[in-house]
């Protein structure tokens, strides 16, 4: 297993070097790696611990950075290395000013695992989620070097549960502890005899953290113009073809409407304000004449998203007609009523804020008017759900601290 394991992993890096040639994504994949020693060799002189945080993308990182900035500001003298497995979390956060060092996690392979662990000598190490991999735990196990995994969600369906899976179970027994999101993970775990703790999601730190210290933006405030804003959150093209659709009932023509898209390129944000056609200003060319005249803000900028939600009466989170929807916690912890497409089961918040009456779903493109109307037409509606929603958040904060208390030993 191990070689069929190594020959994926070569298999794998050459199909990426190829899909460069075509793919943006994949081209900075494959040049963010490129001399990734001569990074580390940049890294300060070691004095007090080092420890290295291993995020899969920028949804990991958001679980991290709780947890990073209070060793911080607890442990002043330690060094931080960050890594990131893909280009939508390194290339928005490289320059993080938290972390001594931010990099590409090189392609898992035993030589490059051991030569990443040789430059950077932690401490102690920590994975987020499930992003991990068998060569750099092998080898950090081989070395006596403590491992902990948190945020941590497990399904039935996941490797590690299946007969052919002893490679994958092997790694979770040199993960030094673990701390799972619920219940049902520490369940799973427990039926491969792996012990874990349950701790929320430090997500849920996160966005109260953000919210608590949240950015303010005057010409938004002048736009909104104490009318009822209704604020689309990383949208897809899906997501959008629905929102114009919506933007041409008359019904709700009393709505503000705010749309941060997913892709932010220069053509597509051009393309989507040409479709709106009328009554639109993107977030960069907002003036103090232009703010309040206008019933559509299209966001042309990133890393304000979080502190937008503020400004807004109810939110739809996009991606729901991808692959997964984004971050339905960011709204929520302002306490208004979430809605999102129908792909949200790898949401644990999603599903449960479903079922909690904060939250609902758009099934079908069809239903979307439907759904979204609902909301929008009944106050009492929204009150209720944003309650919810605002008391769902509250209630699961606190994790951060329950983990660092269990690690701090290793500090």
């Amino acid at each position: 297993m191990n070689t069929v394991y190594n020959i994926g992993i070569f298999v794998y890096g050459f199909i990426l070097q190829v899909a460069a040639l075509f793919h943006h994504k994949a081209m900075l994949w494959v040049t963010g790696r490129k001399n990734w020693q001569v990074k580390l060799r940049s890294l300060p002189a070691k004095s007090g611990k080092r420890v290295w945080f291993h995020c899969a993308s920028l949804g990991e990182f958001e679980q991290a950075r709780p947890l990073i900035e209070k060793i911080k500001t607890l442990h002043p003298e330690t060094q931080t290395v960050l890594s990131f497995f893909s280009p939508s979390g390194y290339e928005v956060r490289k320059t993080y000013t938290q972390a001594d060092v931010v990099t590409y996690l090189p392609l898992d392979t035993r030589a490059n695992a051991q030569e990443f662990i040789a430059l950077i000598k932690p401490d102690v190490v920590f994975f987020v989620k499930y992003d991990l991999w068998y060569n750099y735990l092998q080898t950090l196990h081989q070395q006596n070097i403590p491992v902990v995994l948190f945020s941590a969600v497990f399904r039935p369906n996941h490797v590690f549960f299946k007969w052919y899976g002893g490679m994958f179970r092997q790694m979770l027994k040199w993960v030094t502890q673990i701390f799972v999101q619920n219940e049902t993970s520490e369940q799973l775990l427990k039926q491969i005899e792996i012990s874990s703790t349950v701790a929320s999601d430090t997500r849920f730190d996160r966005v109260l953290q953000v919210a608590e210290n949240r950015k303010s933006f005057p010409l938004i405030e002048q736009f909104c113009n104490h009318q009822q804003v209704f604020i689309a959150g990383s949208t897809w093209s899906s997501d959008e073809e629905l929102l114009l659709e919506f933007l041409a009932n008359s019904t709700f023509s009393n709505w503000k409407l705010i749309i941060a898209p997913h892709q932010l390129s220069a053509e597509s944000i051009k393309a989507l304000k040409q479709r709106v056609a009328k009554n639109v200003v993107l977030f960069s060319e907002l003036t103090e004449s232009n703010a309040a005249n206008n019933r559509v803000l299209l966001i042309d900028n990133i890393g304000n998203l979080a502190s937008l939600y503020a400004y807004a009466h109810v939110a739809y989170v996009g991606g729901g007609f991808e692959q997964s929807i984004h971050n339905v916690l960011e709204p929520a912890v302002y306490g208004i009523p979430v809605l999102f497409g129908k792909n949200f089961t790898k949401s644990e918040e999603a599903k449960k804020l479903l079922q909690l009456g904060g939250a609902k779903c758009v099934y079908q493109p069809k239903h979307f008017e439907p759904v979204v109307g609902s909301v929008l037409s009944d106050h009492s509606l929204q009150k209720q759900m944003g309650e919810i929603c605002h008391s769902y958040v509250h209630q699961h904060t606190g994790g951060t601290d329950l983990i660092y208390q269990n690690v701090k030993q290793l500090l």
